[in-house]
C-alpha cells in the first residue's frame, strides 16, 4: 500500500508572497534614496571641476591678451560712445568674452544650446540650468562675469591691468548670471529678478554645491562661498 503522504501532498509556492513584495519594494526605494543623490553631488562635482578648468583657460586668456595689448586688460562691456580712438574701447565692439576668445585654448562651445555657435566658454552646470528654463535668460552671459570694478574708469574702456591691486586678490571673472560680476554678503542668489539690469544679483555664489568659483588676477582658481567671495570684493574696494 501507497505511503498516504505521497497521495496527499502539497503544491510548493512558487511565487513571493505580497510581504516579500512590499520588502523588496522597500529595499529598492531605500537604495535609490541614497544613490541617487551621490550620482547627482558626483555629476555636480565634475561640472565643478570643468567649470574650474574654464576659468584657468580664461585667466591665461586675459594674460596674453593684454601681453599683446599694451597690457591692457579688456572692458567689461562695449558701448558704442564715437570714440575715435578704439584704443580706450574694445576692438570686437563686444565685450570681453569675444575680446578674449583667440585666446582661449581647447574651447568647446555650448552654442548649439541657443542656436549659436559662435560663443566662448561655458559654464557646464549654467547651461544645464539654462536648458531646465531657456526662458529665464540669455545665455550669452555663459555663467561667467567679469569683476568690472577692477577698472579705474569706465567699465566701457581698457584699462592697464599693472594697475590693478594686489592681484593675489583681485577677482578677475567669476560664476555669474550675467557678463559682470559682483558678490555682496546680501545677494539672494538665483532670485527671480536676478536678471533685471546691474545690481547686485549678477553672481551665483552657490552654483557649485553652495559654492561658486573664481578666477583672480594672478591666476589662480579658488572655490569660495558666498561671505568668502564678499570680503574679496568689499577687501578689494579698501586696498
Amino acid at each position: 500500500m501507497k505511503n498516504p503522504s505521497t497521495l496527499f501532498h502539497r503544491h510548493k509556492k512558487t511565487g513571493a508572497t505580497l510581504i516579500e513584495l512590499i520588502v523588496v519594494i522597500f529595499v529598492v526605494a531605500a537604495l535609490a534614496s541614497l544613490i541617487i543623490p551621490a550620482f547627482r553631488r558626483a555629476q555636480q562635482s565634475a561640472q565643478a571641476g570643468v567649470c574650474i578648468s574654464n576659468l584657468k583657460n580664461i585667466g591665461s586668456a586675459f594674460r596674453l591678451y593684454a601681453s599683446e595689448n599694451d597690457n591692457l586688460f579688456p572692458a567689461a562691456r562695449f558701448a558704442n560712445r564715437g570714440e575715435t580712438n578704439l584704443y580706450r574701447q574694445n576692438p570686437s565692439g563686444k565685450n570681453w568674452q569675444t575680446e578674449i576668445h583667440p585666446y582661449l585654448r581647447d574651447v568647446k562651445s555650448y552654442g548649439e544650446a541657443r542656436g549659436n555657435a559662435d560663443i566662448y566658454v561655458f559654464c557646464p552646470t549654467y547651461v544645464n540650468e539654462y536648458r531646465k528654463d531657456p526662458d529665464a535668460k540669455k545665455l550669452q552671459a555663459s555663467g561667467y562675469g567679469m569683476n568690472n570694478s577692477l577698472a579705474t574708469g569706465s567699465w566701457d574702456y581698457r584699462f592697464n591691468s599693472v594697475l590693478i591691486k594686489s592681484t593675489a586678490r583681485a577677482i578677475l571673472v567669476g560664476d555669474s548670471d550675467d557678463y559682470f560680476l559682483k558678490v555682496t554678503k546680501n545677494l539672494e542668489p538665483n532670485k527671480g529678478d536676478r536678471y533685471s539690469g546691474y545690481s547686485d544679483r549678477c553672481g551665483d555664489p552657490v552654483r557649485h554645491l553652495g559654492k561658486a568659483n573664481y578666477v583672480f588676477v594672478d591666476g589662480h582658481v579658488s572655490t569660495l562661498d558666498q561671505e568668502e567671495a564678499a570680503t574679496f570684493f568689499d577687501d578689494y574696494g579698501k586696498l
